[in-house]
């Protein structure tokens, strides 16, 4: 890969972050993904096609989000909300 290919795939990602209308992150640090964080961020993402919210909605792995006993952890970047002990129910 070379810069200019670099450049265009950071472009497209700056585009698709702005286009989103909420941003979750959900935090897949060691805490978090061994309280199960790989499986609730596979839940939001497979919610988020069901109801057809693609290009509204980005759902995003992430490093820590710093409470790691209160994981799985997630973030509505739009909220401003952090919730913790999420479960895919």
């Amino acid at each position: 890969m070379i810069l200019d290919d670099l450049n265009e795939l950071a472009s497209k990602v700056h585009e698709e972050i702005a286009a989103a209308k909420h941003r979750i992150h959900i935090c897949v640090a060691a805490g978090c993904i061994s309280s199960g964080s790989d499986k609730v961020l596979s839940a939001f993402k497979d919610e988020v096609k069901k109801r057809g919210w693609e290009g509204k909605c980005l759902v995003k792995g992430v490093g820590c989000l710093g409470p790691c006993a209160g994981g799985p952890v997630v973030l509505v970047d739009s909220e401003n909300v952090a919730y913790e002990h999420v479960a895919i129910e």
